[in-house]
């Protein structure tokens, strides 16, 4: 009775070389979405061209660096020139950093706090303006954390950016609501990635222990997450099935938190 159905749409999709980024590209170009798929990583060119072998004429690459306003206007420059229009901006560029709260340096800080919610910033506010003055119905999806509902001892920095863009996302959805542009965020919980590989490694010297069996002990579905998961989500959000969703911090995380 439902289906999703994007052809006529174009999204931006930032940090889309790989995991979660990437899964949620591959859920809109396979539901008929033209998208630009933007990464600092170099090989984002070479992510595009394996996806535009199954998706000819919807995929273009931009390596491009959110941590300034200037590459936030590049980046939607060439979405302009390449498919002349944007309907949905996914903000998922992100990084973590597993640093105890006394160590977190301030290059460390303003590193995370740079790409996490600067970027997201006014990559939304150039994006959010496009939208308003040309009357697009338009969606937003902003990628926080579980960890900005609850805080974290050893990523304080990365769970303060991720509460923040909870803040933004409510914001932005306040600010553009009346122009039918929806605004919500995503909170994944511990999610199967490279970069959570990463963090479970650092983790572990840390804590003298596997934090894998800790995650599942409080994951009600008894599993780990995948980028799959939180891609249907976005998906979700990114078709007219949500169309009366807005302002929302929605978790998926297996009920690892239930606010």
């Amino acid at each position: 009775m439902y289906t999703i159905d994007l052809q006529q749409k174009v999204a931006i999709v930032t940090g889309a070389h790989q995991g979660i980024g990437l899964q949620i590209a591959i859920a809109l170009l396979d539901a008929g979405c033209k998208c630009v798929l933007v990464d600092l990583n170099e090989e984002i060119q070479a992510t595009a061209n394996r996806l535009a072998e199954q998706f000819p004429n919807q995929v273009y690459a931009v390596q491009g660096d959110i941590r300034t306003k200037k590459s936030c206007e590049e980046i939607f420059v060439k979405t302009m020139d390449k498919f002349a229009r944007v309907d949905i901006l996914v903000n998922n560029a992100g990084i973590m950093r597993t640093t105890p709260f006394l160590e977190v340096s301030e290059e460390e800080w303003d590193l995370v706090m740079t790409i996490n919610l600067k970027g997201m910033f006014f990559l939304t506010q150039i994006v959010a303006t496009y939208m308003k003055d040309n009357q697009i119905e338009g969606s937003i999806i902003n990628m926080s954390s579980i960890a900005g509902r609850s805080g974290r001892p050893l990523a304080p920095h990365y769970a303060a950016s991720k509460a923040a863009v909870i803040s933004l996302t409510k914001s932005s959805a306040e600010a553009f609501g009346k122009f039918n542009i929806r605004t919500n965020a995503l909170c994944p919980g511990v999610i199967s990635t490279p970069m959570m590989d990463e963090i479970f490694e650092k983790r572990k010297i840390i804590e003298k222990q596997d934090p894998r069996d800790t995650f599942l002990q409080r994951i009600k579905l008894d599993r780990l997450g995948t980028p799959e998961d939180i891609a249907k989500a976005a998906l979700f959000l990114s078709s007219d099935l949500s169309s009366y969703i807005n302002g929302q911090a929605i978790n998926v995380c297996g009920g690892y938190e239930m606010n």
